[in-house]
């Protein structure tokens, strides 16, 4: 399952094109201070490259949705 077009969109706004993560256990202090481009989603061949995530793994709308950086997205696995 995926995040509709839509929640991703509403999501990325909210991100202000900059990572969302605030994991204690990820190489940053408080929130991630990566600079995302909407155009790099999934591209992991630039720095700016971001996916969104599922906070709860069930895809339940926008609260639930988060915009990553690669880097962060990749150590979450």
């Amino acid at each position: 399952m995926a995040f509709t077009k839509d929640i991703v969109e509403r999501a990325w706004a909210l991100s202000k094109g900059q990572c969302q993560c605030e994991r204690s256990f990820h190489d940053h202090d408080g929130r991630c201070p990566n600079e995302l481009v909407w155009e790099d989603r999934g591209n992991h061949d630039k720095p700016t490259g971001w996916q969104d995530h599922s906070k709860s793994s069930a895809y339940r709308g926008l609260s639930d949705c988060e915009i990553l950086c690669l880097k962060c997205f990749d150590s979450i696995w």
